[in-house]
């Protein structure tokens, strides 16, 4: 009973619902969630939760993600699960399609050198951790913009970090170079392919240089490779694992940005360190999930996969370009915002004496949320702002126009 009172509590202090003596509590018709100077620590707890214009949430939109034919996958794996255990490393028939889908993608990968991970998450963080451990104290170089979490796994593990960010891709490996110079470094954490949050790529001049002077040098380089198959032209982008021939690249993706939402299942190319990871993995979740590995290995196998990214690709980039044309017409003047070439974020680019944190618990209150840009670039992005448009539609175009005259009035009060 004290936990229900608690939920009622929660709702009444937060408008949802009103007290009243001897009848209960009654729902507030229209209520809109209220935020107070305690509440605003926690924001970034907020952009998680559903809204009427839930943009700042990191996830791909449950109802484009969803494929069915996945859904009938996973019950013909729960009614015949395999007879033996898994090991450690995952399941060998899921890590063997993965291998296969990189082969048709032009990059040779051998399966045993995949891990399955909880996610690409946990791939980033079994990565971040090996690294730092062959090199304490040195530091981890982030590729920024990039996606947010990266800072809080640094963070949570007490790793030393820093910054860069490169305006031209010329000036990625001479920077890089620099940085090296004067720190000792560990590791260099990014997205060679359809960057969180601006969608942008590497050329494959760049990448070359940038693999080749990391072997130089032997500092591994961890790519996040979880929006490539989201790119929209559906031809495929070579990662940096494809250049990758000392073992240098640590390559983790998942399938939860594609059709596998909430399986939580992704893996990690381990490189020279399979080892090391395979010790950390075991030392942390000991294997990933079954049910959800078996039923991908058999979506993998009938060529499942691709007719469903192919009807998601030009919905994601439909809605892109809807969410971004009502934003330019309605956001200040000045507002900028580039055409990504995948993935479903929209980096948008206000002007500079805007910052977005001012408007966040204004917008809250309108049943609206957006990702300020220093989620993505701390210290380094005031008025920049994340919206995903896999959650925009043209009923919320209302929405996207308060959104706007709030960043006007904040500009001009």
């Amino acid at each position: 009973m004290s936990t229900a009172k608690k939920v009622y509590y929660d709702l009444e202090r937060q408008g949802y619902v009103q007290a009243c003596p001897r009848e209960g509590f009654r729902v507030l018709t229209g209520a809109r969630p209220t935020i107070n100077n305690t509440e605003l620590a926690d924001w970034r707890w907020q952009l998680q939760q559903p809204a009427p214009a839930a943009w700042g949430s990191p996830f791909i939109h449950p109802s484009l993600a969803y494929a069915p034919s996945l859904a009938q996958t996973y019950q013909r794996a729960l009614r015949h699960p395999p007879s033996d255990h898994p090991p450690m490393a995952g399941f060998d028939p899921l890590r063997r399609q993965i291998a296969r889908r990189y082969l048709e993608q032009g990059v040779a990968v051998d399966w045993r050198q995949l891990l399955i991970t909880c996610g690409a998450m946990e791939g980033l963080q079994l990565a971040l951790r090996v690294v730092s451990q062959a090199k304490p104290q040195a530091k981890i170089v982030v590729m920024t913009p990039a996606f947010p979490s990266v800072f809080d796994l640094l963070q949570q593990a007490q790793i030393p970090y820093c910054c860069l960010a490169v305006e031209q891709e010329d000036d990625l490996v001479p920077q890089l170079a620099a940085l090296a110079s004067t720190n000792a470094l560990a590791g260099v954490v990014l997205m060679s392919q359809c960057r969180h949050p601006d969608g942008k790529a590497l050329s494959d001049r760049c990448k070359t240089a940038l693999v080749e002077f990391a072997t130089q040098q032997q500092l591994p380089l961890i790519e996040d490779d979880t929006y490539r198959e989201l790119i929209y032209d559906g031809q495929p982008r070579l990662p940096l694992l494809a250049l990758d021939r000392q073992g240098i690249v640590l390559h983790t993706a998942s399938f939860s940005k594609t059709f596998a939402s909430g399986h939580r299942v992704g893996w990690l190319a381990t490189g020279r360190f399979h080892h090391a990871i395979c010790a950390l993995k075991h030392s942390s979740t000991l294997g990933s999930p079954l049910p959800s590995q078996h039923a991908l290995a058999t979506f993998l196998a009938e060529d499942q996969a691709e007719p469903h990214l192919s009807r998601l690709r030009p919905l994601l980039q439909q809605r892109i370009q809807l969410m971004r044309d009502t934003a330019l017409a309605v956001f200040p003047t000045g507002t900028q915002i580039e055409t990504p070439a995948g993935g479903y974020f929209l980096w948008v680019k206000l002007p500079s004496e805007l910052d977005p944190m001012a408007v966040l618990p204004l917008a809250l209150r309108q049943g609206i949320h957006f990702a300020p840009g220093s989620l993505c670039q701390p210290h380094q992005a005031p008025h920049y702002l994340r919206l995903n448009a896999s959650a925009y539609l043209p009923a919320q175009a209302a929405y996207l126009t308060q959104l706007g005259s709030l960043l006007q009035h904040s500009l001009n009060p």
